[in-house]
């Protein structure tokens, strides 16, 4: 995996090119389709880590989700747009049956009285067109920054199933590699704790000697049974991702190569994450969109301009007579409010200390997010040692109990010994195996910080896997069970 890839600028989420367009294509967006294409290849019987993500990118409720906010807020936009441009109509109509009854009390009653039945009804086509609406036009930008939010939001989601899906499936191999250290180990002291009791039985060895071999032995069996349910865990974890088990997955190569971060310069990175992480990108225009909201609630002080025009018509009858009437209107409504409770003011304050809120998510954002690239350039120098420091203490371990054995052989060192050898290259083991996957993550942790992990990242670090059949723990010194 070629580190200095994540040093080039990657294309922050943009919103629409016009304003007032539907936005254009996200490039995240085009992550999962550009995976599935490079995975048209893989079988689907393959396990490997593209195979794996594959499966997570098909079933993944949280990038749904992302992917379905997206699509929602993009809807907003398009309300936005339709309230200050686009014109309203409505059509009303109506009619009924009216039983008039007319009675005229006095001598000096006028007109014809008594019972009737007659039809009335009308109907009205009104349209109003916006003229001047400014919480509108700043609800239409509010509209834009908030699609831009949730695109970063998406493609943060993206990224960061990327980056979980390998957490999960290294965690599953550091998993099966501890239990098989610790069945190897159990194995190993069983074969002594039986070669210890076969040297009492003779006469050959102290009782202590087979005890300390007894407490060795059982040491491990419990060794081994915490190694089996950290396995089943991280196979639920890697379940709970890619939402498939997965009864063995290709391991990492012995031959992996250790690659610093290129450029050599841990500020570099620092800079790099700060702008163009894409939670970071989101925050920031969760801001503006908390800024414009105190532009739209002021704006309910201002004055509001439509342009409207109606038709209607109306007919009725009845003993007086009957009447068709026919109404066109056409003219502009000017609203201006005066006084609304102080509900304004209050709108107006809380959209205050909502912004200052977002000031403040934004300011612990960046902090976080300078910590997780520092983090993550250290994690990969000081992995790269470390690495090579555990390999080589791996093999002073081998040849540490090699030696204890042949000292006890020769009776010169006691089952105790043999014991605290034996725990020592089991730790030397875990910390070797769990060292080459710390290492590999912080360099994925890297490229996610500054917002460039892709899945050619994951191509790459899959070359890096060779198929479980063929498994070897070539560093382990120590084969198979």
């Amino acid at each position: 995996m070629a580190l200095n890839r994540a040093a080039r600028p990657a294309a922050a989420p943009s919103p629409s090119g016009q304003r007032h367009a539907r936005p254009a294509p996200r490039r995240t967006c085009s992550i999962g389709w550009l995976l599935a294409a490079a995975l048209a290849a893989v079988p689907a019987s393959a396990q490997n880590l593209l195979a794996v993500y594959r499966d997570a990118l098909q079933d993944n409720p949280s990038l749904e989700k992302a992917r379905e906010g997206v699509e929602a807020v993009v809807e907003s936009q398009s309300q936005a747009q339709a309230a200050l441009f686009l014109p309203e109509a409505s059509f009303s109509a109506n009619v009924a049956r009216d039983y008039q009854n007319i009675r005229y009390g006095g001598a000096a009653a006028i007109g014809l009285g008594g019972r009737s039945e007659f039809m009335t009804g009308a109907y009205s086509l009104s349209i109003s067109q916006p003229l001047l609406h400014i919480d509108r036009w700043v609800a239409l930008e509010q509209a834009d920054n908030r699609v831009a939010q949730a695109e970063a939001d998406s493609s943060a989601a993206e990224i960061a199933l990327m980056l979980k899906v390998c957490e999960r499936y290294f965690d599953v191999l550091a998993a099966e590699e501890n239990l098989k250290f610790a069945q190897a180990q159990q194995q190993s002291l069983q074969r002594k704790l039986n070669e210890a009791e076969q040297r009492r039985a003779v006469g050959f060895l102290a009782l202590t000697d087979v005890q300390e071999s007894r407490a060795g032995h059982d040491r491990a069996v419990a060794d081994a049974i915490a190694a089996d349910h950290q396995l089943r865990d991280a196979r639920e974890g890697l379940r709970e991702t890619a939402g498939q088990q997965y009864p063995q997955l290709d391991a990492l190569s012995a031959d992996m190569p250790l690659l610093a971060p290129e450029p050599a310069d841990e500020q570099r990175w620092v800079e790099l994450a700060l702008t163009q992480n894409y939670g970071l990108l989101a925050q920031q225009k969760a801001v503006q969109v908390a800024q414009d909201e105190i532009q739209r609630q002021r704006a309910g002080h201002l004055p509001t301009l439509d342009a409207s025009g109606s038709h209607g018509f109306a007919t009725s009858g009845g003993r007086f007579g009957s009447a068709d009437i026919e109404d066109d209107v056409i003219g502009l409504n000017l609203n201006l409010p005066l006084y609304q409770g102080g509900r304004t003011e209050s709108r107006t304050r809380e959209a205050e200390h909502r912004y200052r809120q977002a000031l403040a998510d934004l300011a612990q954002q960046k902090r976080a997010v300078r910590r997780g690239a520092s983090n993550a350039y250290l994690g990969v120098v000081a992995g790269i040692s470390r690495v090579k420091a555990l390999r080589q203490a791996l093999k002073s371990a081998e040849a540490g109990l090699a030696a204890t054995q042949a000292g006890f052989n020769a009776g010169r060192r006691t089952a105790l010994d043999i014991i605290v050898a034996e725990r020592e290259l089991l730790g030397a083991q875990r910390d070797y195996a769990r060292a080459r996957y710390d290492y590999l993550l912080d360099s994925l942790r890297l490229k996610q910080a500054v917002g460039s992990l892709s899945p050619a990242d994951l191509e790459q670090v899959n070359r890096w896997l060779i198929p479980a059949k063929t498994n070897e723990r070539e560093d382990a010194g120590t084969p198979l069970p």
